[in-house]
């Protein structure tokens, strides 16, 4: 694992200090992003290798098809969850009916 040293940053005492210091930071953190992105359009070209095509794709299998059981599962578990809890809620307002409109849009929301 890659680990960094820390860095110790006095706090600055004025305003400005602090503006400097934030500005720095926001744009060592960009540069790092932009650095990041030229990165990864620079080994995408391996990605279309003949050599390496093949191992993409598998990887692909792997990421995406492989772990639909397991998403499968956590989906169905957590849309039961919050079926119930939103069942116990709408109880009381007499709108039981709307509970399954509810458990579909927040669960493909947040399975998306």
């Amino acid at each position: 694992m890659i680990t960094r040293e820390p860095h110790f940053v006095h706090i600055p005492n004025s305003a400005v200090a602090r503006l400097g210091r934030n500005t720095l930071l926001l744009w060592q953190n960009v540069g790092q992003a932009v650095l990041m992105t030229i990165q990864a359009f620079a080994y995408s070209r391996q990605m279309f290798n003949k050599r390496c095509r093949h191992e993409v794709l598998y990887q692909m299998w792997i990421t995406a098809i492989k772990s639909l059981p397991v998403l499968t599962v956590v989906g169905l578990f957590t849309g039961m969850i919050f079926a119930v809890q939103t069942g116990m809620e709408l109880r009381r307002f007499g709108q039981q009916a709307q509970v399954g409109g509810a458990v579909a849009v927040v669960m493909f929301r947040e399975m998306g």
